[in-house]
């Protein structure tokens, strides 16, 4: 089986000091349009763009890697 590079925006919320998976695609610019419109008020400290597979584990564990971090 072939998976495909796969783009996720997080965005952390400081109210709850968690990132959330807000949006997921296989294109960078797909994502980048959302933080456009969306998110064009939001620190890019807060903002992260993920590039994984696009099978489940992969985008799992860059979720954990990514809470590992400190916004």
């Amino acid at each position: 089986m072939t998976t495909k590079p796969y783009y996720i925006l997080f965005v952390y919320d400081t109210d709850t000091q968690t990132w959330i998976d807000e949006f997921g695609d296989y294109t960078k610019a797909s994502l980048k349009t959302e933080i456009e419109f969306s998110y064009y008020d939001t620190k890019k400290k807060y903002i992260k763009i993920i590039k994984t597979t696009d099978d489940k584990n992969a985008i799992t564990n860059a979720y954990k890697n990514l809470e590992k971090e400190i916004a």
